[in-house]
């Protein structure tokens, strides 16, 4: 008996320790990605002046799009630590239509942004914005995930027992902790650009 309680002890002792390992592995990696933005944010704006141009509207739009998401998030959140199953499945399917029309914006203000940049900051946007959209996908990549999974969930109560497991919880938490970076990095993004090309 003592043994199958020790050995239930340290198993749950070496999850909990790969637990904090992914955790800390993805602050890590959000920290490496801010400052690759960040670097190349400045490199930009040290770059020749864009005189005569204004932001597109699209990107103005996608602004808008992942700013209600991120606050959608704060919600989504709560719903679930609430166990509300029909106001959190509306949450992520409003993020993720969001998620959506972010990139979809982002596609045609990008292209109209690279029509009239000069070739040395025209290769700095194209950085960014592979860079941005690489990551983004991988934010709306779980989005998506959480959203079909919420609609096999049938009740309040197998939204509380889905979620016991501690790898769902964390997997949850980083993965809208990953997607509220995105966003915020966005909004630094868009201001830096704003800026440059007033």
């Amino acid at each position: 008996m003592k043994k199958n309680i020790s050995s239930l002890v340290n198993q749950m002792d070496k999850k909990s320790t790969r637990l904090v390992w992914a955790e800390t592995m993805l602050y890590f990696l959000l920290a490496a990605i801010a400052v690759l933005f960040l670097f190349l944010a400045g490199n930009f704006v040290q770059s020749a002046p864009v005189k005569g141009f204004t932001m597109p509207p699209a990107l103005s739009l996608s602004t808008v799009c992942i700013v209600i998401s991120c606050l959608l998030t704060i919600k989504l959140k709560q719903y679930k630590n609430e166990d509300r199953l029909v106001p959190f499945r509306t949450s992520l399917t409003v993020i993720t239509i969001a998620g959506a029309l972010f990139f979809v914006c982002q596609f045609f203000g990008w292209l109209q942004l690279l029509r009239v940049l000069s070739s040395g900051s025209r290769n700095l946007v194209l950085v960014l914005l592979v860079g941005h959209a690489i990551h983004f996908v991988v934010a709306f990549a779980l989005s998506v995930y959480f959203t079909v999974k919420a609609y096999s969930i049938n009740s309040s109560a197998d939204l509380y027992i889905w979620f016991l497991n501690q790898r769902r919880q964390l997997f949850f938490r980083l993965s809208f902790l990953y997607w509220d970076f995105m966003g915020y990095l966005w909004l630094i993004l868009f201001v830096i650009m704003q800026l440059k090309l007033m």
